[in-house]
């Protein structure tokens, strides 16, 4: 009797809680940037080529975003380019310090034009400045890691962009 009566207080309180079953977008980031690839490897001596990308920040915690990232980029192999296209997820953590944020994080995906898809995975530094109330602009490096034959490549990212904050 005593369990019965326990638990039918359990759910009771439980019914009894306020649920928020909407939707929020607060937050959510749509950003574009454009920059500079360096590609270092057996395969590859420090060549820089144009890059520019989409960027999707979607808040998970009050500091941690998951973003969603495509960028596009050339690798010089002897005389021939290669267009690459990196698809990768990215682990932020930001540091709101008012009108500007600083963050670090992990980044893994997927590159494609190699030939075969090839993943790669790496680390990022990010800063961004509130320009007006939803308009951000930022920089963002990456260090990426693509596992190549029997090489790594590795490469560095640099961008400049804005974000849209909805």
């Amino acid at each position: 009797m005593q369990r019965s009566l326990s638990s039918m207080i359990t759910l009771v309180a439980l019914l009894a809680l306020p649920i928020d079953a909407s939707a929020n977008a607060s937050g959510v980031g749509l950003g574009v940037a454009a920059g500079a690839d360096i590609q270092h490897g057996k395969v590859q001596k420090n060549k820089a080529n144009f890059a520019w990308g989409f960027f999707v920040d979607i808040p998970v915690a009050a500091n941690f975003y998951i973003t969603p990232q495509t960028t596009v980029y050339e690798m010089k192999r002897s005389t021939d380019k290669e267009a690459l296209t990196d698809v990768d997820l990215n682990f932020k953590f930001l540091v709101p310090l008012g009108f500007a944020t600083l963050g670090a994080g992990l980044t893994a995906g997927l590159t494609t034009g190699l030939g075969d898809y090839l993943g790669h995975y790496g680390a990022l530094g990010y800063f961004a400045l509130n320009l007006v109330s939803n308009l951000d602009a930022f920089a963002m490096v990456q260090f990426k890691r693509l596992a190549y034959g029997g090489d790594n490549i590795d490469n560095y990212h640099g961008y400049l962009g804005g974000i849209w904050r909805f």
